[in-house]
């Protein structure tokens, strides 16, 4: 799961939409020509700079199949600039759910995945609202996202799940002030938080099953000794 690299232009490397390995992929870039009546496209390795589409083929020998990107204009409000979009194959290049995750929250990190190739904005918003969302499952109290998290700290959750979260929690929150995290980097910055959401359920809720399914074997008798055992630390520790 997190050695997952979504399709990207600018990478060399990456899991083929269509094939699903991790893989090489060489580009080509794809230009029209025109000369006297004649008018077509052709296909070649050198690129300039008015490339409008290129081509990537996939290098794994069992697959081999091309993913073609366009490069298209971005507006936000009054500013805009230039990215590529993955136009073959249509499909979502965000990372699966871990296999693990609630399954009330199911919909909301679908829905942040197939919009996140449009508006990765908005699955970076969608993304914190399943943060929140997850809290419940994890006995997390507060009246905010910062005291639940706050309360799972003093409670011993371990300091690098502690900065997922917060990562989380404040990348793609409004309350961000402007300028903070630039447009050119908001793809890069949902495609993450994707991986720490992943990490974060991994963490709190698959690690715990787990450990709990191994307890569940040890012998009975073997239980009733760590049992008494802890229940003696905690006598002495109420009497110190």
């Amino acid at each position: 799961m997190n050695d997952y690299v979504a399709p990207d232009h600018d990478k060399n490397a990456y899991n083929c939409p269509h094939c699903g390995a991790l893989s090489n992929h060489e580009k080509f870039q794809l230009s029209w020509y025109q000369q006297g009546s004649d008018k077509g496209i052709y296909v070649n390795n050198k690129f300039g700079d008015d490339e409008r589409f290129t081509i990537d083929q996939c290098q794994n020998p069992e697959c081999t199949r091309i993913t073609i990107w366009r490069n298209v204009v971005v507006r936000d409000g009054d500013k805009q600039y230039r990215d590529w979009r993955m136009i073959y194959p249509l499909t979502v290049t965000a990372p699966l759910p871990n296999s693990d995750m609630p399954t009330d929250l199911l919909q909301i990190y679908h829905e942040a995945r197939n919009i996140y190739d449009q508006s990765p904005r908005g699955a970076a918003a969608l993304l914190r609202l399943l943060i929140e969302l997850l809290m419940p499952h994890l006995a997390a109290e507060g009246h905010t996202l910062n005291n639940k998290i706050g309360d799972l700290v003093k409670k011993g959750l371990s300091k690098r799940v502690q900065k997922a979260l917060d990562s989380v929690r404040v990348i793609g929150n409004n309350a961000v002030h402007p300028g903070e995290i630039t447009l050119e980097d908001d793809r890069e910055i949902a495609l993450k938080l994707f991986s720490l959401v992943n990490i974060i359920v991994g963490r709190m809720i698959t690690d715990e099953r787990l450990i709990d399914e191994m307890y569940d074997i040890v012998p009975d008798g073997a239980r009733e000794g760590v049992d008494k055992r802890d229940g003696n630390a905690d006598q002495l520790a109420d009497e110190d």
